[in-house]
Parts: structure tokens; C-alpha cells; sequence
């Protein structure tokens, strides 16, 4: 072999490694992808391995390894911001409701229509603190094709049907949040007064958009 088609042979593999650097890049920050998406990078980093190696048969031994190296970064990235989402903390919360309006509630469009058209529906309408927002938990049972039951339960209904307006309850409400960052990831209310919610009981709650400063 001549030296000038060493000297093109080495350019060629100088070229892949460099690409595969690149897209070792490039994986890195699609690994940030929303919505899981990221797991893209691990086809992204099989072809830029592939270029490594290719480089390294072209003469530029030592960089298309190290090229080859630089595309497991993304899929450590990605497996490390995957893992950042794993639910591993839960964090209990009490705040203060006051019942305003309990029984069949003047505002029946808050339900929906068909449940309207089964005829009145009874509930508990509440100010939360520190932010007032309002929160209204269906009385009424509405069926449920999925679970076969109704919901809320009988036993949560029987509890929710025994509070009276003036009340001021405590509100319980359970966070999930991120492991790594400690962002909430989710949250639900478990209790309202004396009453518990069981996760299929969350079917009951109309309006109950967490307050900002709740966590």
C-alpha cells in the first residue's frame, strides 16, 4: 500500500470517528426527550459504535475507540434521567376545608350530563386553604362499567353524607415525587375529614386542582 492511500485510508477513518463523535453528541440530548421518547439515543448510539469501529479499520485506531466509548454516554445519560423519574418519596399534607354548600348543590352543571339526567346530585362543595380554591366531591354514586361498582364506595358515601356546611375539615393529600430532583410527580387526596378516599374513590372528586404552594 502507498503512503498516499495510507494517508486517505487514515483521513476516511479520522472522518467516522469524527462523525461518531458527533453523534455521540447528538445522542446525549435526545436522551432529554420528553415523554420517555430518549430511548431513541440507545438505536442513535448503536450506529455511532458501529462508526468507531469503522474508524478503527481505517487506521485511526486509538480515536474510533475512544469514538465508540462517547456513544455509551447517551445511554448512561438516558438510563440516569429515567431513573430521576422513578417514584421512590411520598410526602403527606394537611390542609384546612371549609364546607360551604353540602346536600343537592345549586350548581348542577358541574357534573356531567349524563349523570345529571339520572336526576338530582348530591355533594360537598369547599374552600380550601391557604389558596381558596374550590373543591367539590361528588355524594351521589355514578357507576362504573369498568370496576363494576359505584362510585364513591358505599362506605365513603355513607362518611361524606354525614358532613354538614360550616364545617372545617382537614384535607389530606399525598405526593409522589421525583427521586433525584424531588419534583412532585403526582398527588392525590386521600381524606376528607373522616372520611377515606380509596384510589377509586378519586372518581368522586369534581374540582380539586392543587394549589401551587400546597408542596
Amino acid at each position: 500500500m502507498s503512503e498516499e492511500e495510507v494517508v486517505q485510508l487514515k483521513t476516511r477513518g479520522i472522518l467516522y470517528a469524527s462523525t461518531s463523535f458527533l453523534v455521540a453528541l447528538l445522542g446525549i440530548g435526545l436522551a432529554f426527550l420528553p415523554w420517555g421518547y430518549g430511548f431513541v439515543t440507545i438505536f442513535l448510539s448503536a450506529g455511532g459504535v458501529i462508526l468507531g469501529g469503522k474508524a478503527a479499520q481505517q487506521g485511526a485506531t486509538q480515536l474510533g475507540r475512544w469514538a465508540s466509548m462517547a456513544n455509551v454516554l447517551p445511554i448512561l445519560t438516558y438510563i440516569g434521567y429515567m431513573m430521576s423519574y422513578a417514584p421512590v418519596e411520598v410526602g403527606e399534607y394537611h390542609f384546612n376545608a371549609e364546607v360551604i354548600e353540602t346536600g343537592r348543590l345549586a350548581d348542577q352543571s358541574v357534573f356531567d350530563e349524563d349523570v345529571q339526567a339520572a336526576g338530582a346530585i348530591t355533594g360537598i362543595r369547599m374552600n380550601v386553604s391557604p389558596c381558596q380554591g374550590e373543591f367539590i366531591v361528588r355524594v351521589t354514586g355514578k357507576p362504573n362499567s369498568h370496576l363494576g361498582i359505584y362510585i364513591p364506595t358505599q362506605p365513603t358515601r355513607e362518611c361524606l353524607a354525614k358532613i354538614t356546611s360550616g364545617q372545617t375539615l382537614d384535607l389530606t393529600v399525598l405526593s409522589t415525587a421525583r427521586a433525584l430532583t424531588g419534583e412532585i410527580k403526582s398527588y392525590r387526596f386521600s381524606q376528607i375529614g373522616p372520611c377515606v378516599l380509596e384510589e377509586v374513590d378519586m372518581g368522586a372528586v369534581i374540582h380539586g386542582t392543587a394549589c401551587p404552594s400546597w408542596f
